[in-house]
């Protein structure tokens, strides 16, 4: 099991056998909301936001950088990866859920402060940003044949279906 730790910016692994927890793997962000266990389960993908206190902001926007990590347990506090969301596309603001696709091809996340959803390649430099899902999309998950992905509309309560093969 893995917990995104919303205000401490790390990931805590968890042995349920034992339920204790055996390795925490930090970022460099706080507001983790978002991961996936990739099923290895030695390695996740976690977004969150990372605070831009060391420079001074003209805009509100200039507050927050929108991120994605790869994090291994007791990893360096820079991660695997570290995707700076707002370089990949715009109405990316707030990630909140992922999920990676069966075959490990794609990560798709929820931007609430966007109304999108992300679509970032593991193995590629594939970035779509599908636009106008609902208002403020939260939840996600495939069904279990892979070939439709729900998201979850908090503010518009409803459910948006993607086709992952057309976007």
């Amino acid at each position: 099991l893995v917990a995104a730790n919303l205000t401490q910016g790390s990931v805590t692994f968890i042995d349920t056998a034992n339920r204790r927890a055996f390795a925490s793997g930090p970022t460099t962000a706080v507001n983790l909301r978002g991961v996936a266990v990739f099923p290895n389960g030695r390695r996740v993908y976690v977004v969150g936001q990372r605070a831009q206190n060391e420079r001074p902001t003209e805009t509100a926007i200039g507050i927050w950088s929108n991120q994605a990590f790869v994090q291994v347990p007791n990893g360096r506090p820079n991660t695997v990866d570290n995707i700076w969301l707002d370089l990949l596309s715009d109405e990316v603001s707030d990630p909140d859920s992922v999920v990676l696709d069966q075959g490990l091809t794609r990560a798709y996340m929820t931007c609430t402060g966007g109304h999108s959803v992300l679509v970032s390649g593991l193995r590629s430099e594939e970035n779509v940003t599908i636009r106008e899902v609902g208002a403020c999309p939260k939840g996600l998950t495939f069904t279990p044949d892979q070939r439709e992905l729900w998201v979850a509309n908090n503010l518009s309560n409803d459910v948006a279906v993607i086709d992952p093969a057309t976007l």
